[in-house]
C-alpha cells in the first residue's frame, strides 16, 4: 500500500487499518492530543487522539524524517545495540 491509497480510505477505515496491522512506535503529548506513531505496511503513520472528546481526530501519513526523532529515542537504542550486540 502506499500514502496516496492510504489516503483515500475515511478517517474511520484509517484508524482501523492501524489498530489492526500497524505495529505501535510511540506517543507524545501535543496541547491536548497524544500523537501516537505506527508502523503500517512501510509507511509511517500518525493517529491524532483527543483525550478531552475521547476520539481520533486524524490519521494521516507521517512523512517528517526529522520528526521522527520526536518519538523515538534513536540514540537510546543505537547505545543498546552497541551493548548488546549486533543483531543482524
Amino acid at each position: 500500500m502506499n500514502a496516496e491509497r492510504f489516503m483515500t480510505y475515511s478517517l474511520k477505515s484509517r484508524a482501523n487499518l492501524v489498530w489492526e496491522e500497524g505495529e505501535y512506535v510511540g506517543y507524545r503529548d501535543y496541547y491536548g492530543y497524544k500523537r501516537m506513531l505506527y508502523v503500517l505496511h512501510k509507511l509511517y503513520v500518525e493517529v491524532w487522539y483527543f483525550s478531552a472528546a475521547n476520539r481520533v481526530e486524524k490519521v494521516e501519513v507521517f512523512n517528517d524524517a526529522e520528526g521522527i526523532d520526536q518519538y523515538v529515542d534513536l540514540k537510546g537504542i543505537l547505545n543498546e545495540l552497541k551493548i548488546n550486540g549486533n543483531p543482524q
